[in-house]
């Protein structure tokens, strides 16, 4: 085989291993949202009703029923599809009051 033809096919070899990389890295991790019921986080923004918070080290768009401003800390109570349902956290409720 000629040695050009090899390195071409090589070359092409890690350049879809390096975009298969790239793009899995991208996923939400398995399991999805069910996975994060009752997990604890973070708003990233303000949530009125919508905003993103930050759980697990990952970042979800989120729905609540109450404003939450920025950094409050927050619980997931449900999900609908991609977007997590969050309430304040109890922690956080319980040192407002």
């Amino acid at each position: 085989m000629h040695p050009v033809l090899v390195i071409v096919i090589l070359a092409s070899g890690l350049l879809v291993l390096a975009v298969v990389c790239v793009a899995s890295h991208r996923q939400k991790s398995v399991g999805g949202p069910l996975r994060l019921l009752g997990a604890h986080g973070t708003a990233t923004t303000l949530i009125d009703p919508e905003g993103t918070v930050m759980v697990r080290g990952e970042l979800w768009r989120a729905r609540s029923p109450q404003l939450l401003a920025p950094h409050t800390s927050i619980r997931v109570v449900g999900t609908e599809a991609h977007l997590l349902m969050v309430e304040r956290s109890p922690e956080t409720a319980a040192t407002r009051s």
